[in-house]
């Protein structure tokens, strides 16, 4: 995605005016009486051609690929150098034009002749200065327009992107069949039914309020994974073999428990029930999380039969494996691993998370 560009025609604008102020800057200490020869429109020349050398070498060139890039001591010695030869080179041509100017026998027009070499050197080296500096304005004023129309586009597609996850984080048939499950649980087990409908309600918080926030505790999403996994273990029958092995909550102390991003495995976890649990004959269905405090790793698999041979499409699972592919590029960039494998019959999901900035996580 490339940010959207400084606006041309203010840039046309502004060196319009700075380039027209630049030239007619000289003619402004002629006298009103003066006749201004080619000579005198040479010597007037040298100046805005000098800072016009000035101005976009650092414009075009410098400033992104030195003072952008942090190499300040480089960027200010290169240009000493530049104005030190430019100076040099105005010095030699004016020289030049008052030599061709006595030869043809006019005196210089103004009288006591050219500028003693200092000040000639103070005025010019002032003037070339200024330009630079109004260069790098100039410029870090468009990278900054630039980066916060990035800044805001990137915040614009996050923002939609976290609203669609919250929308299809759930997908309506587990919410149906998890009513009609608890509805049929009512005239069978009602204890069983009342703790069905405390799970779905803490759940459905849990994905409207934490839903919002950039990170959660794990403790607080190994809770909410335990509930939405006693949900969907509603419609198993005994011919499904669960495991679950999460950390417990409670061994998660504050200093131990890490921050990480919500509702990244409930999608994963949805999919091994919808497509690794057939009409008949014995399955299983594995879920494992392992959370090692030394190294910061998170470890997540999930594992089931492929007993749905039909391929998984982005409304089948959700958000879809390509949307939580580029959700983990934006939260965790060279830090995860993602993996998705058929292993003879069985297919199993492998995700790892470094949940702090460091090297790449391997598993």
């Amino acid at each position: 995605m490339s940010a959207k560009s400084w606006p041309k025609a203010l840039e046309i604008l502004v060196h319009v005016c700075l380039w027209t102020l630049i030239v007619c800057f000289p003619l402004f200490f002629w006298g009103r009486d003066h006749q201004i020869s080619p000579l005198d429109m040479l010597r007037c020349m040298a100046m805005p051609v000098s800072a016009a050398i000035v101005f976009y070498t650092n414009y075009c060139a410098w400033v992104k690929t030195l003072l952008l890039r942090k190499k300040l001591g480089l960027f200010l010695g290169l240009n000493l150098l530049l104005i030190v030869l430019i100076l040099y080179g105005e010095y030699l041509w004016h020289e030049w034009l008052i030599e061709i100017q006595r030869a043809a026998g006019n005196a210089p027009h103004k009288p006591g002749g050219p500028p003693s070499p200092w000040l000639f050197v103070l005025r010019n080296s002032v003037m070339l200065i200024l330009t630079c500096g109004l260069s790098v304005a100039i410029r870090m004023t468009a990278n900054w327009y630039q980066s916060e129309v990035q800044r805001q586009t990137l915040e614009k597609e996050h923002t939609e992107m976290a609203l669609k996850n919250l929308k299809s984080q759930l997908h309506p048939h587990f919410l149906f069949n998890t009513l009609n499950n608890i509805y049929a649980l009512v005239a069978i087990d009602q204890e069983k039914a009342q703790t069905a409908l405390i799970d779905l309600s803490k759940l459905l918080r849990y994905v409207l309020k934490e839903s919002e926030r950039n990170t959660v505790p794990l403790s607080e999403e190994i809770l909410f994974l335990e509930r939405y996994i006693r949900l969907m273990s509603l419609r198993t029958g005994p011919n499904v073999t669960l495991t679950v092995d999460f950390p417990d909550p409670k061994t998660l102390t504050a200093e131990k428990d890490p921050q990480i991003a919500p509702l990244l495995f409930i999608n994963l976890i949805e999919n091994a029930f919808k497509h690794g649990i057939p009409s008949s004959a014995k399955t299983f269905i594995n879920i494992f999380m392992k959370w090692d405090a030394q190294t910061g790793i998170l470890e997540f698999t999930c594992s089931n039969p492929i007993c749905d041979t039909a391929p998984l499409s982005s409304e089948d699972t959700g958000i879809g494996i390509s949307n939580l592919r580029q959700r983990l590029e934006y939260l965790y960039p060279q830090r995860h691993v993602f993996e998705l494998k058929n292993e003879g019959a069985v297919f199993m999901v492998y995700l790892a998370i470094r949940t702090y900035a460091g090297k790449q996580t391997n598993r």
